[in-house]
C-alpha cells in the first residue's frame, strides 16, 4: 500500500497538467465544434490551476512530506478525479457523469485537505494546560452605599 501512495504522490503534478490537455485531445478526436474547443480551452486553464492548488495542498502538508507518501483517502479521491476527467474526456453521451465525479472528487479532496491541515496545525501548537492555583479562602464584604450625602 506504501509502494501505491507514493506513486500517487509523485503523479500528482504530472497528472495535474497532463488531464486537462487529455481532455483537449480527447474532446478534438471525438469530434467537437471550434467554439466548444475555445471553450474548453478556458476551461482546462483553470482545471490545471485546481489541480495544480490541490496538488501542493496534497505534496506539501508536513505529514506527507515526512513520510513521502499520501493517505489512501487522498489516493482514493485522486484516483476518482483522475478517472472522472479520464471519462470526460471521451466525449460519450454520459460525459457529463464523469465530470461531475471529478468535480465532487476535487471538492471531497480540497475539504479532506483543508480538515487535514488544521488537525496537524493544532498538534503543532497544542493548548496549554489551565492550571487551577489554590490561593485559600476568598471572603468579600459588601458595603451597602450610604443613604444620605449630607453627613
Amino acid at each position: 500500500m506504501q509502494t501505491f501512495t507514493r506513486i500517487v504522490r509523485r503523479g500528482l503534478f504530472p497528472a495535474a497538467l497532463l488531464l486537462p490537455c487529455w481532455l483537449l485531445i480527447g474532446w478534438l478526436l471525438f469530434g467537437i465544434g471550434i467554439w466548444e474547443f475555445l471553450g474548453l480551452l478556458l476551461l482546462s486553464a483553470g482545471l490545471a490551476v485546481a489541480l495544480l492548488a490541490l496538488a501542493a495542498a496534497i505534496a506539501f502538508r508536513p505529514s506527507n512530506r515526512r513520510t513521502g507518501t499520501v493517505t489512501p483517502t487522498e489516493a482514493g479521491l485522486c484516483l476518482a478525479i483522475a478517472a472522472g476527467l479520464v471519462w470526460l474526456g471521451c466525449w460519450t453521451s454520459f460525459s457529463g457523469i464523469g465530470g461531475a465525479v471529478a468535480l465532487l472528487g476535487w471538492l471531497a479532496a480540497f475539504w479532506y485537505e483543508v480538515t487535514q491541515w488544521a488537525h496537524e496545525a493544532g498538534r503543532a501548537h497544542p493548548q496549554r494546560e489551565k492550571r487551577i492555583v489554590d490561593i485559600g479562602e476568598i471572603t468579600v464584604t459588601e458595603e451597602d452605599a450610604p443613604q444620605d450625602d449630607n453627613r
